[in-house]
């Protein structure tokens, strides 16, 4: 037998017992037991907690009684009114479906550019369906990305990352607001004198030839050894002097004809590299010949011909 300690009456079952216990009117510390609801002011059994004042540990109790409780017909369909909520009339239930149909035309459904499920684009500006933003979303800061490698290379340099990658930061100064190392003037001479070194004796590893000739000639290029061939003029094409390949170089002469696109008179920089490029040639003995692309194609046919004509005169004169 289970006998409780407050009042010393005998139970059944220690489970028995010790639920006796917590509302025996004996203990001092005893829980008031929800049937001490029923009564109450706007209390039932589906008033919560909170408003009854009951503490977090009645509460408990009080969802422990109401287990197995069979509630009748009227007032489970109380319940079921109040869960459904606000019956809504023919005309707003119309201007709701205009107002989605309305919607759905400014943000049609759109397939998710990972897994192809359709969704209204909310996520990673449309791209993404909300299963597939995370994998676009930064693990450090919480930015979304256009893609997989654009993620990758903000990782790497995310401020909010620990970990990130600092040796790129000095070499890249001003990314994400890092400063970097500066050379002195003396330094930068010396790197100059070494790079051009072994730029010479290297020439396979000149970058203007691992940048830009990974596709082969480019069109103007060819259109111009076409016209040199049908002319029969003896040249080689991408001729290494120096730390310099020259278009089209004539040796024997000492002329060097560079077909020229808009970038080398747009572009600051290539400006520069060219006229210290020229400067080179120049001292060397050679004489530079630059033709503009862009003017040059603009011409009419015949005066494309007296272009040519003119041009090839000057070089073998």
């Amino acid at each position: 037998m289970c006998v409780c300690k407050h009042c010393g009456s005998e139970r059944k079952s220690l489970q028995s017992k010790v639920q006796h216990e917590r509302f025996c009117t004996e203990n001092p510390d005893r829980v008031e037991h929800p049937r001490g609801m029923l009564g109450k002011k706007g209390a039932n059994q589906f008033t919560t907690g909170s408003s009854t004042g009951h503490s977090r540990l009645a509460r408990a109790h009080i969802s422990q009684g109401q287990r197995g409780r069979t509630q009748s017909g009227e007032t489970r369909d109380k319940i079921s009114k109040a869960m459904r909520g606000k019956p809504q009339s023919e005309e707003t239930r119309a201007k709701r479906s205009e107002s989605r149909k309305r919607f759905l035309e400014k943000n049609p459904y759109r397939p998710c550019e990972h897994c192809g499920r359709k969704h209204l684009g909310a996520y990673g500006s449309g791209k993404w369906c909300k299963k597939c933003a995370p994998l676009y979303t930064c693990s450090h800061c919480g930015s979304v990305r256009d893609s997989r490698a654009s993620l990758a290379q903000h990782s790497r340099l995310c401020p909010s990352n620990p970990n990130r990658d600092r040796n790129y930061l000095v070499e890249n100064p001003g990314v994400n607001g890092f400063e970097g190392r500066t050379h002195s003037p003396e330094t930068r001479s010396k790197i100059g004198l070494a790079r051009r070194k072994y730029l010479q004796e290297n020439p396979d590893q000149v970058p203007y030839l691992l940048n830009h000739k990974s596709g082969g000639p480019s069109y103007p290029e060819r259109y111009w050894k076409e016209v040199l061939t049908n002319a029969g003029v003896a040249f080689e094409e991408q001729y290494p002097l120096g730390s310099y390949h020259l278009d089209f170089a004539f040796p024997g002469l000492m002329v060097d004809l560079e077909i020229d696109g808009s970038q080398h008179w747009l572009d600051p920089k290539m400006v520069g590299h060219d006229q210290k490029r020229d400067a080179y040639m120049k001292n060397l003995g050679w004489r530079v010949v630059r033709v503009r692309w862009a003017d040059f194609k603009r011409l009419p046919p015949e005066e494309r011909r007296t272009y040519v004509k003119n041009l090839l005169e000057g070089i073998t004169l």
